[in-house]
Formats: structure tokens, sequence, C-alpha cells
């Protein structure tokens, strides 16, 4: 295991934006990361990196990245249950699926994240298309201070963007799943046209975390999105709704100030809104609403 000292985050992080890790370990193995959980009490699971906001004034004593872990992980068995490490690449995770003749969830091809973050969010697709990655999940390895235990589908409590697999200090291992019957040609039409969308209607040219709400009034988002910007700080996408991008000098605090801006007019309509990206930092503000 390779264990580095004052690391910059933000070279992990697809927003750009991040502290400093004072200890980052990078564990290959499985008894490796067994022994991280049993060694640090407090610790910090950095994957993929989107979908995340790390305060760029804080240093954090461990973090624990996964980007090297069990890469060779990813099979698939006579029942066509898939197993993966958590450190695979979601669009890895799909086309191996799609070379079996199975599918279902090739929406999640355009996003830039591991499996144990897609599957600790529960990633899917708005709320009103009821879709999500926990529909072909079986069972979840997770590590829990040294020791390795399976916890069913029903056990990790998935619900909308949201399962209770960031809780207690669990890092997630390995996931089986049981993906549709789904022919290799239409499966990868569908991998495809993700690919496509993603190229025309996603705001690809600076540096994003991907949505940033997970709930919110889509009106009032585009009303945001139109106000003054800095489009060499972050700034709200004009092309992608509910992102925000990094235009090259962004910084934490104008993140804050601008999911705040969004929360506040929410407020004032009295329409619900809730932030999906996760907050590091050492203020104890760990989430909004």
């Amino acid at each position: 295991m390779i264990v580095e000292k004052n690391v910059d985050i933000s070279v992990y992080t697809t927003l750009g934006i991040g502290g400093t890790a004072k200890n980052f370990y990078r564990p290959q193995h499985l008894e490796q990361l067994k022994d991280l959980t049993k060694s640090l009490e407090k610790f910090r699971i950095l994957g993929g990196g989107s979908n995340l906001l790390v305060d760029d004034q804080s240093e954090f004593d461990h973090v624990i990245y996964m980007g090297d872990y069990h890469q060779d992980l990813l099979t698939i068995n006579e029942s066509r249950v898939i197993t993966a490490s958590s450190a695979i690449c979601i669009k890895n995770l799909l086309n191996f699926a799609n070379q079996h003749a199975l599918g279902g969830a090739e929406y999640l091809h355009a996003l830039p994240a591991m499996v144990g973050g897609v599957v600790a969010m529960n990633a899917g697709r708005g709320e009103g298309y009821n879709k999500s990655i926990s529909d072909y999940i079986l069972s979840v390895d997770v590590i829990y201070k040294g020791k390795i235990q399976t916890l069913s589908k029903h056990a990790c409590a998935f619900s909308f963007r949201k399962s209770n697999l960031v809780e207690n200090n669990m890092i997630i291992h390995a996931v089986k799943f049981k993906f549709e019957e789904v022919s290799i040609e239409e499966g990868r039409r569908r991998l495809n046209e993700r690919i496509k969308y993603a190229r025309k209607e996603q705001a690809l040219a600076h540096q994003s975390a991907g949505s940033v709400f997970k709930r919110a009034n889509f009106k009032l988002l585009k009303i945001i999105r139109y106000l003054p910007k800095n489009k060499k700080g972050l700034y709200y996408s004009e092309k992608t709704l509910n992102w925000i991008s990094n235009g090259g000098d962004g910084t934490y605090k104008q993140a804050i100030r601008l999911i705040k801006k969004a929360i506040i007019i929410h407020r004032i309509f009295g329409k619900k809104i809730e932030l999906e990206w996760v907050v590091w930092n050492n203020d104890g503000l760990e989430s909004m609403k």
C-alpha cells in the first residue's frame, strides 16, 4: 500500500477544488483496506471524485483513495451475476455487462464515477423516472472496523439518491449485480445513445461535479443560471441545468455562495431543494438544505 503525505485533493476531484490530505492512503487489496479500518478511527473515502465539494482551505487527517483498489475484480458467474470491485469505473462495469448480453443501467455510462460511489449514493435518473442502480443490486460487501460483511439490498436502505452505506465508516468492497437480459446490439445502441447525449447536452468544456441538487425546482434553477457570472471561476452552467462549472479559478467559498443563493431563492418561493453534492470541510457544515 502506498501512503503519501500532504496530497492536494483537488487533483482527484472532477470539480478541481480541494484541500490537503495529511495522510493519503492508496490500498490495493482487501487486507490492506481491513488494516486501515482497524487502525484509523476517522477517515474519509475518496473514489472518482465526482459529486464532491471539498473545502480548499481545510486539511484532512486521513483520506483513503480507492482508485487503485482491486482493479482485477470484475467477474460473472454461471447465474450471470456480476461481481464488481468498488473501484471499477461505472462505464467499465456497463461495458462488461453489455459484452455478456446484460444491461438496463446504460443511462449511467457518462458518469465519471466508480461503482462504490454510484452504489453508495444510489445514482440514477431524475426522480420522475424511478430508475436507479439499486434496481440491479443483489448485495453489497462492506468493510467495517477490519471485518467484511455482506449486506442484502434491503439492509442498504436504498431510496432516491440515498443509502445507509455512507454511515458509520463503512467502506464498500464489492457489489453483486443482476442485470436485465439485453442483446449485445441493443445494449451497445443504448450506450452509444447515452454517449452522444452527454456530448451534446452536458457542459463538458469546464470541470464540474455533476448535478448539484437531488431535488430542486427547475424553473428557479433556470432563472439562477442566467444571473451575472464570472466564467473564470464557478458559475451555474448555461448549457446543463443543475450543474456548476469551474472556469479554472473556482473556489470552495464561491461554490458555497452559489449553493446558498439557490437555497434562498427556493425558500422565497416556498419550493423544496436538497443538495446532492457531498461536502467536505472541518466546520461541521457537511450538508445544506
